[in-house]
């Protein structure tokens, strides 16, 4: 999986970036990807790592749980980003999850249209008296 690690931010705020990974027996495993400064790669204010890999060599049987985060450290003006590419895997349900295509019933359309024409009446009740 490739990501590429973008500082918004400047010293002495730090921004970083992780790869969590939750094993199935519920131990956590944590990477620091990058940050302003300290831990990881560190980029500086407003620099970006590049793009960089990332792999880990799962040893136990089971389902695992990845997540990615960067966090804002300090403050909460400026934002830095973790964008990710080639990532491979499968996902239980469905991931992306389906698209929903509803659309609105006739029937809440024209509730919808009553109760506007409602106000109306009121409304022209009110200026009349």
């Amino acid at each position: 999986m490739a990501w590429d690690y973008v500082a918004r931010d400047y010293i002495p705020y730090n921004d970083p970036s992780f790869a969590i990974i939750i094993n199935p027996d519920g131990t956590p495993v944590i990477d620091v990807l990058a940050s302003i400064h300290g831990l990881g790669i560190a980029v500086g204010t407003s620099g970006h790592s590049g793009w960089q890999t990332y792999s880990k060599t799962l040893t136990q049987t089971g389902a695992y749980k990845i997540a990615f985060v960067t966090t804002n450290d300090k403050d909460t003006i400026l934002d830095s980003a973790l964008f990710l590419d080639n990532v491979a895997g499968t996902c239980n349900p469905t991931c992306p999850p389906p698209i929903s295509s509803s659309v609105p019933e006739p029937a809440s359309l024209a509730l919808l249209g009553i109760g506007l024409a409602g106000l109306g009446v009121m409304r022209r009740r009110k200026q009349m008296a």
